[in-house]
């Protein structure tokens, strides 16, 4: 399953989430999105429920292709 959601505010598109049932294309994705420059910085937003599932395993397959990736747990 692949879903895309566009976040718009005052009329004007802000940004894309999308939402997938694995996390296999998500370099890939965030290649598209971004570019190739490996240099750029990725930031992971989660909450704190989703981070003690998921932040571990999403870092070390960004940190495989990125150099500069960084995340913000909220609670």
């Amino acid at each position: 399953m692949r879903k895309e959601i566009v976040v718009n505010y005052e009329g004007r598109k802000c940004y894309e989430i999308t939402l997938n049932d694995s996390f296999a294309k998500l370099p890939e994705d965030i290649t598209a999105a971004i570019g190739p420059d490996q240099t750029k910085k990725v930031c992971i937003v989660s909450d704190s429920q989703v981070a003690d599932i998921y932040l571990k395993k999403i870092s070390k397959l960004l940190e495989s292709q990125y150099t500069n990736v960084i995340s913000f747990v909220f609670e």
